[in-house]
């Protein structure tokens, strides 16, 4: 069956899958579920630290949040995982905050608890109005990274297989990259005032650029 090939590559996982609407097999770039396993186990070893300090806490699972979820954005499935990770990874500082919390009252006095969470280690950020937000005693803030901030980034494709290592083949795929939209080329040379970002010279030549 073509649709069960399946491999493995740079922590990726490649398979053919039947698109409905293009009626025909088509490759799919995924995240392997092992490499979602390891992710969740890194957080919940993080977050299983009693010493640490919550800004800390939040300063060491951004680092992991963002290596991970920037590696994976090229994953067609990434807009799913991260989406399922997103509250996850809220519960998880949620529960730390709970128990270093929960020892000043009764066992019974859950939304006393619940209320102080929220008032003390939570705040409105964006469009969530409970998100991970605590300022340390320096007044510095730290957020907790919304992973679904890192949005899903499509693979470039060529039509024939190159190798970017034989210089032929390099001069090919950079002219793939470098096919830029009329607008994302505005904007850049609107960013940088039409001069090169090195020696600052003038991008227009004879009045055209």
């Amino acid at each position: 069956d073509d649709t069960s090939e399946k491999f493995q590559f740079l922590g990726y996982q490649f398979r053919r899958v039947y698109r409905r609407n293009r009626k025909r097999l088509s490759s799919q770039i995924g995240i392997p579920i092992e490499n979602l396993r390891s992710f969740r186990s890194k957080i919940r070893n993080l977050t299983k630290s009693g010493n640490k300090s919550l800004h800390n806490i939040i300063d060491d699972m951004n680092l992991i949040i963002r290596g991970w979820a920037q590696y994976y954005k090229y994953a067609h499935t990434s807009i799913y995982a991260f989406r399922s990770l997103r509250y996850w990874l809220w519960k998880q500082y949620y529960n730390i905050c709970y128990k270093r919390v929960a020892g000043k009252y009764d066992k019974g006095n859950h939304l006393k608890i619940h209320d102080e969470v929220m008032d003390k280690y939570f705040r409105k950020v964006g469009d969530y109005t409970t998100w991970p937000f605590i300022i340390d005693k320096n007044g510095t803030a730290h957020i907790l990274t919304d992973i679904t901030s890192i949005g899903y980034i499509a693979a470039t494709y060529t039509k024939k297989a190159k190798n970017e290592y034989i210089t032929e083949d390099r001069e090919i795929l950079d002219q793939v990259n470098l096919r830029t939209k009329t607008k994302h080329r505005a904007k850049t040379l609107a960013n940088w005032g039409c001069k090169c970002g090195l020696c600052r010279k003038s991008l227009y030549v004879n009045g055209l650029n």
